[in-house]
């Protein structure tokens, strides 16, 4: 995939790990506002 939607990204670790592969162009992340 291009594109990553990640759903309560906490710290922000699953996007920089999902950034390790190189056909990644976009990461997409939602976390809860409380």
């Amino acid at each position: 995939p291009k594109t990553v939607f990640i759903m309560g990204g906490g710290e922000g670790s699953t996007a920089r790990e999902t950034f390790r592969h190189k056909s990644i162009q976009s990461v997409v992340m939602c976390d809860i506002d409380e």
